[in-house]
């Protein structure tokens, strides 16, 4: 098996290589759209649009591009957000997973210690190659945040997309821009005010503005939210589970002693976090669900009715249920095809 081992994939001129491991059931393939449009992108940049560093790498003694965050960053926020453009995956699924997921990997990042710029063109040293990864996380939330960014600066009438296409058309495959100079040149097709922008969260060290950013199209974000949260049935009750690897499902692993809905150790329990936290907050209090359950090769259900309890939670993501017809109009400009 190669799981464990390195792998990627690698977008050409005109065609893509990949690389892939097996992890067991169908776990590549769920994953494969989300690289082959990755890749696919790559046709913009850094193949449409690079710098000097890259239309003319030095294999023997190379020296990097500050710009992995235009590479690989927008490039990953693309793969995504194309998703939703094209109805592969509708609005709730884009914040809830893909969007909360790039949050999360995203916090872990050193602000402190290092710029976006300052490591990638370091990316081949320590501490900076350790970063590497980022690019694809908190380059990608970069992305989100510079999309709405533009949008917000020029009343609608460009996004990320129109920015990168015009200067695709000003360079293309064939001729490089200078290193120091896009970020300056990408201001200028947009507003004077998007240079703090750069100033702050790409040569900058400050930490990126996501829950200002998303106000701004209708979605509250908490990095650390304190308030009313859902019981979990499970682990609130006592209850002590794993997931199991490559399968919708959590194993019981030892049983609480009031043990509410007579399960057993071993028992297979489907997944049920997607319905205790939906994209607009948690459901109804007492509104009635199932835990969906198979034991032995038997399935079965125990219902529960939702309750609420006092507590706290991470990167907490929904839409705001009554947002200003501002925040409606930004959001259906990000989200439109």
């Amino acid at each position: 098996t190669l799981a464990g081992k390195g792998f990627g994939a690698l977008e050409h001129g005109n065609s893509s290589v990949y690389y892939l491991p097996d992890f067991g059931g169908t776990t590549v393939l769920d994953g494969m759209a989300d690289v082959c449009i990755h890749e696919f992108f790559h046709i913009l940049t850094p193949l449409g649009l690079h710098s000097e560093e890259i239309g003319n790498f030095d294999y023997i003694n190379p020296k990097m591009s500050q710009h992995l965050w235009l590479y690989e960053g927008i490039t990953e926020y693309f793969a995504g957000i194309s998703q939703l453009k094209g109805g592969v995956i509708d609005k709730e699924e884009y914040i809830q997973s893909l969007l909360r997921g790039k949050i999360r990997a995203a916090d872990r990042y050193p602000t402190a210690k290092m710029s976006f710029t300052e490591m990638s063109e370091n990316v081949l040293k320590n501490p900076y190659k350790k970063q590497y990864g980022q690019v694809y996380q908190r380059g990608a939330l970069m992305g989100a945040l510079l999309d709405i960014r533009i949008m917000e600066l020029t009343g609608g009438e460009k996004d990320l997309h129109d920015i990168i296409l015009a200067l695709r058309d000003v360079y293309g495959p064939n001729k490089s821009f200078k290193d120091p100079q896009i970020i300056a040149e990408f201001v200028a097709l947009v507003h004077p005010d998007l240079q703090e922008f750069f100033d702050d969260y790409v040569t900058g060290r400050n930490e990126l503005p996501t829950k200002e950013y998303l106000n701004k199209v209708g979605i509250d974000y908490d990095r650390r939210y304190a308030g009313p949260v859902v019981v979990d049935p499970l682990r609130d009750n006592g209850y002590k589970t794993r997931g199991i690897r490559s399968t919708d499902y959590l194993e019981i692993k030892n049983i609480s002693k009031e043990n509410p809905y007579q399960l057993e150790k071993g028992d297979r329990v489907q997944r049920y976090a997607d319905e205790l936290e939906t994209a607009y907050g948690g459901p109804k209090e007492g509104s009635p669900l199932v835990l969906l359950i198979e034991r032995n090769g038997t399935k079965f259900t125990v219902p529960y009715n939702v309750a609420y309890t006092t507590g706290s939670k991470k990167h907490y993501i929904r839409f705001q249920r009554n947002p200003t017809a501002a925040q409606s109009a930004l959001q259906k400009l990000w989200f439109k095809n």
